[in-house]
């Protein structure tokens, strides 16, 4: 038990157990969550314009069909006649290549379902606020009722320690009244109880006090910090 006991202000406390509290930092990642899923069902109102590219390949070689007509207009050109290999040659030298660029634009009129899913991620993003609203005030108010309860149970021990201190001297006065004939055997006995019961006393608010110590820990999220346990030790 220290000799004083730290003052901190509220709302320092409450900042701390804000930052070391692990279930509010799983809060704030499922909002992030959700507000990346809202964000994506939100892209899915939006037009879509897109920008098409392709480049093709070709191999025109081949052999000459025999039951063409005479004067048909049929090329002899030697470029483009021969077997398999020659087109396939002909694709990987690039001598016939073909480009095209385009654009194309979709508008999302009247999705249904888009819009079903951008209103179910906006409820569910309120949803996950509330929730992690509702768990920082109950993470403030364990906070201060263990900040209460530390105060309460350090002025009981305080007071029973400085109980048990009377106690002592009222025993140690009794004892020297007996031994000078003063007081009786009944009268030392009875100051030992008193003396027996003011120490129970303060054993019993001691530990009221380090269990309080310990929730207010607890709730400032000190607990593996102050007893140097590591998480990452585990893995």
């Amino acid at each position: 038990i220290p000799v004083r006991e730290e003052v901190t202000p509220v709302p320092d406390l409450v900042s701390e157990a804000f930052r070391n509290r692990p279930e509010l930092e799983e809060g704030r990642l499922q909002i992030a969550n959700s507000e990346i899923s809202l964000k994506g069902s939100r892209n899915g109102l939006l037009p879509e314009l897109d920008l098409v590219g392709a480049v093709q390949n070709n191999g025109l070689a081949g052999q000459l069909n025999p039951l063409s007509a005479p004067n048909a207009g049929v090329t002899n050109d030697p470029a483009l006649i021969g077997g398999f290999g020659s087109s396939v040659e002909q694709i990987l030298r690039r001598n016939y290549p073909t480009y095209g660029i385009g654009i194309q634009l979709n508008l999302p009129l009247k999705n249904r379902v888009a819009q079903g899913d951008y209103a179910r991620d906006q409820m569910q993003l309120r949803q996950t606020e509330v929730r992690f609203q509702q768990l920082a005030n109950q993470v403030r108010l364990e906070v201060e009722s263990a900040l209460i309860a530390v105060q309460r149970s350090r002025a009981a021990y305080d007071a029973a320690s400085e109980t048990t201190k009377l106690q002592e001297q009222s025993l140690q006065i009794e004892l020297e009244k007996y031994s000078n004939g003063v007081s009786t055997n009944f009268l030392v006995m009875q100051y030992q109880s008193y003396l027996a019961q003011a120490r129970s006393t303060e054993v019993a608010s001691r530990s009221v006090y380090v269990k309080a110590r310990t929730a207010l820990e607890r709730a400032l999220g000190r607990t593996l910090d102050n007893h140097k346990i590591s998480i990452d030790e585990v893995y």
